[in-house]
């Protein structure tokens, strides 16, 4: 299992992309499977970090269709991390 900082990063580094992946648009989502080997994130800890941000409710999850994307609560973050 990965460490503390290193789950932080990974969720950071999914988010960030994500963000860019769909231009910060909230209609749009990207594909789990493909984020994970661009990212070189295993499925397991790609699974345990969207879930986390699900929970968070930074991201949503369509996990039949393996795409996931931001939410307001997500975006506003995002932006919000642009600013500072």
């Amino acid at each position: 299992m990965a460490s503390l900082p290193e789950r932080k990063e990974t969720r950071q580094a999914i988010m960030r992309e994500i963000y860019r992946l769909t231009d910060g648009d909230t209609n749009k989502g990207a594909n789990a499977n493909e984020l994970a080997a661009d990212l070189g994130i295993s499925q397991e800890d790609m699974e345990a970090a969207v879930n986390y941000l699900v929970n968070e409710h930074l991201l949503r999850w369509g996990p039949a269709m393996g795409l996931v994307g931001l939410t307001h609560q997500g975006l506003r973050k995002m932006e919000n991390e642009d600013d500072g």
